[in-house]
């Protein structure tokens, strides 16, 4: 126990320090980290994410969790079946909550209520051990990869241990110029806020002349760090090495940097990405190879190219805008919006804001970033997951990347 104790005191240290610069970073400028309140901020001023007193509630459930239940070593078929049961419950819970928005007043919202509350507890019960067997994967594999050393004393667990709970994550409310998109300011908000919240925190950063746009987040990187308890069972695991990704390289100068620049924090998002997207591909084809939630294709192709789609759109409102038409860039990408709602992709709103902030993540549909390719690129050359972040981690500036980028030969291109 005191061992266990000690590592997360080790942990905690890191954490605290972040905490410390975190405690105004529920709200990140156009340069960056903190920076000057004035009165746009006002605005998210009632619905911030405290994580403060996250993290006050969270710490000592992980420290007496990895002291009292150490992780698990080995991996049986039940704690897979766990797993399975788990996310096969997420569905239904999506499926009777459609089903209860659906229903008016009455008997049959009422039994639909009940039911649904029913699939939540039953989810509920389940969600420790699912949590404890998804860490176990994930630190498996990153041993696997080379990507992190085994903890002294713990050789079952990497650095920083894999640690997550899976419940409703924060928002962001993003604001961006209305004659560009950039990110001028995003604020981290608290989990749940009604509809009318939400609409209330768009209207008024609108009527201070910005766009502005509300969006859900898949995790979000406290330490332990949240994954969504709503989603799809590849797109948990994918969270979880996502999230340990960036307690990882906080670390590290490229970390260490990410509010730097604009550039810093979407080379940063998109190495995370990659680490993610590499460890959920080897935990689910190893240990849910036929799972529903990893999707699969008959080969046919796509009748409607969502990527190539919201590239489009994203170059030709850039164009409206550089030409001063931003009354017609924002009637296009409203245009847009309803031409993806009618394909089946619920996107309630398409504005400069939305794309100031996928943009960030270099891979996403909304971004027009080369670094998603670049990073991609650098991955392939490597050979591997710990040969690519080993190359990457010590990034401090854009300047090194770009130097890094031309001793693996690949091509510069400013985004």
């Amino acid at each position: 126990m005191f061992a266990a104790v000690g590592l997360f005191a080790a942990v905690s240290l890191g954490t605290l320090s972040l905490v410390n610069l975190l405690q105004g970073a529920t709200r990140v400028g156009a340069q960056g980290f903190g920076g000057h309140q004035d009165a746009l901020d006002q605005v998210s001023d009632c619905c911030r994410f405290d994580i403060l007193r996250w993290e006050a509630a969270q710490v000592t459930r992980f420290a007496l969790t990895l002291a009292l239940v150490p992780p698990l070593r080995k991996v049986t078929d039940e704690d897979l079946a766990t797993v399975r049961r788990f996310f096969s419950l997420t569905r239904d819970i999506a499926r009777a909550d459609f089903d209860l928005n659906r229903e008016g007043v009455g008997a049959q919202r009422a039994s639909l209520a009940e039911r649904l509350e029913g699939l939540k507890n039953q989810q509920e019960k389940l969600r420790p051990k699912t949590e404890r067997v998804i860490a176990a994967l994930v630190t498996n594999k990153l041993q696997e990869s080379g990507l992190s050393k085994p903890m002294p004393l713990r050789p079952d667990l990497v650095w920083p241990p894999v640690a997550f709970t899976m419940q409703r994550p924060p928002s962001v409310l993003v604001v961006s110029p209305r004659s560009e998109i950039k990110q001028e300011r995003l604020w981290v908000l608290e989990p749940g806020l009604t509809d009318t919240q939400i609409e209330n925190l768009e209207q008024d950063t609108e009527a201070l002349g910005w766009s502005s746009i509300v969006e859900p987040t898949g995790g979000y990187s406290t330490y332990p760090t949240i994954i969504s308890n709503t989603s799809g069972q590849s797109f948990a695991v994918n969270s979880a090495a996502h999230e340990w990704s960036h307690t990882y390289l906080f670390f590290k100068p490229l970390g260490g940097n990410y509010f730097r620049s604009r550039e810093m924090r979407s080379i940063n998002e998109t190495v995370a990405d990659i680490i993610g997207r590499e460890t959920s591909a080897a935990v689910m084809q190893q240990y849910f190879p036929a799972s529903p939630t990893q999707g699969g294709s008959d080969g046919a192709a796509p009748a409607f190219d969502f990527r190539s789609e919201m590239r489009e759109t994203r170059l030709e409102a850039e164009r409206l805008l550089a030409r001063g038409n931003v009354t017609g860039a924002e009637a296009y990408m409203e245009e847009r919006r309803q031409r993806f709602v009618q394909r089946g992709y619920n996107i309630r709103r398409l504005n400069q804001a939305y794309f100031a902030f996928h943009g960030a993540y270099a891979d996403s549909p909304g971004s027009v970033s080369p670094i998603g390719p670049q990073l991609d690129a650098l991955f392939q050359k490597t050979g591997s997951l710990h040969a690519f972040v080993a190359a990457i981690e010590d990034v401090a500036s854009f300047d090194e990347y770009n130097a890094l980028l031309r001793n693996y030969g690949i091509q510069e291109v400013t985004p």
